[in-house]
């Protein structure tokens, strides 16, 4: 398509948090460009479990997680579109090791009005029946998170962003950023052509790295096999509510018409879930026989029901945006102005659509954002610096 030479932003990038940044800085009043190399959702967005909750060890992460979650609970007095969001209930449960901690995280986050409790192994006995707590050493309750559809998500803040008049071009690759005098940003040079624009955001997920390491910013980021299984329910086992499992590092979410999607989150299984050697490498159609073993294995350990179910001849994968700490990179390098970049949110992106959108808009109009976002600055690698949990749990993938 015909881009406009012009713009106020050109933000890269057509998944969630590429859309959400649009349509919120379209909202303010800005000429927005949006660049996307394929279609809407076509990156990791588009294969996302899209599970909206809000535990988290980091108090930053609760914060933007709880003002997420009042957004899609409100998303129709809030934002256009409907994102599909449905209201399942949530529950993270960790081995006795863990169970301080989590007790911990908890009160973190109901100081930060997250409605949560924590539950022993009858408590959650009681809520999912026909789970098998024994080797549960507590968990960690949400009655009002759920889950949504990334599809409906992205395409209503898209057509949001347009009806505001803003640009959403998909099939047109960023290839590379321009900077201008003092070495401020100057625009983005496309498959398209150029469009000249003061401010760039890179929301460009697994490919962020290829537009920002030539200005002297590296992002890393790296893609990360994710297998995901569905299973049928069986007769007499009712919907479980979305269940985080960081016994055995798995977790489970309701999928419509009695099944479960299970995903496999123990991502030091390489036979199971291989690095990617670059972002470009397409997805696998179906996971591996060797995932699907290990996802039976786990989800039957844990709803020993299921063992009289049946395995849905379905399933895929997808790939998570990881960095080494496993946390998000979002920051404004002082020395390109007017480039900002908002990737590699590890598996935690989905749910944080609404605020990163909000936050990435009062970063480029007010000057700052109403959370402080100077923790996920990509330079604390290079200074040695890695996010770490003030409570985290340790498991034998490490601390999370």
């Amino acid at each position: 398509m015909e881009l406009p030479r012009t713009a106020d932003v050109v933000v890269v990038g057509g998944g969630c948090m590429g859309v959400s940044t649009a349509y919120r800085l379209a909202a303010r009043g800005l000429r927005v460009v949006l660049v996307e190399q394929g279609d809407l959702t076509s990156g990791t967005t588009g294969r996302s479990s899209a599970i909206v909750r809000t535990h988290y060890t980091l108090p930053t992460l609760v914060r933007m997680a709880q003002d997420a979650l009042e957004d899609f609970r409100g998303w129709h007095e809030r934002l256009p579109g409907d994102p599909g969001f449905r209201n399942a209930g949530f529950v993270l449960f960790v081995a006795d090791h863990n169970a301080d901690n989590l007790t911990r995280n908890v009160a973190m986050q109901r100081a930060f009005g997250v409605d949560t409790s924590v539950m022993g192994r009858d408590d959650l006995a009681r809520l999912v029946p026909g789970m098998h707590v024994d080797d549960v050493g507590a968990a960690a309750y949400e009655p009002l998170s759920g889950y949504a559809d990334p599809w409906q998500v992205v395409s209503s803040l898209a057509q949001g962003a347009r009806d505001l008049g803003g640009v959403v071009a998909t099939g047109v690759t960023a290839t590379a950023i321009r900077r201008g005098s003092g070495g401020a940003v100057a625009g983005v040079d496309t498959s398209a052509g150029p469009v000249d624009a003061p401010v760039v955001v890179n929301a460009g997920g697994n490919w962020s790295d290829r537009l920002s390491r030539p200005l002297g910013v590296p992002l890393p980021v790296e893609p990360q096999r994710e297998s995901i299984v569905l299973f049928d329910l069986p007769e007499g086992l009712a919907d479980p509510p979305i269940v985080i499992d960081m016994v055995q590092f798995m977790y489970v979410r309701p999928h419509g018409g009695r099944r479960v999607l299970f995903g496999d989150e123990d991502h030091e299984l390489e036979n199971l879930h291989p690095h990617l050697a670059t972002p470009d490498e397409p997805d696998l159609a179906m996971p591996s026989p060797d995932a699907v073993e290990n996802a039976a294995v786990k989800i039957i350990h844990r709803f020993p029901a299921l063992a009289e179910g049946s395995l849905v001849p379905a399933g895929y994968t997808g790939r998570y945006e990881v960095t080494p700490d496993f946390q998000p990179l979002i920051g404004q390098p002082a020395e390109v102005p007017g480039y900002f970049y908002a990737c590699g949110f590890s598996g935690h992106g989905f749910k944080l659509t609404p605020v990163v959108g909000r936050l990435m808009a009062e970063w480029i109009l007010d000057g700052r954002p109403s959370i402080d976002l100077g923790e996920f600055d990509a330079g604390r690698f290079a200074r040695g610096a890695p996010l770490v949990s003030p409570h985290p749990y340790r498991t034998g993938l490490g601390l999370v």
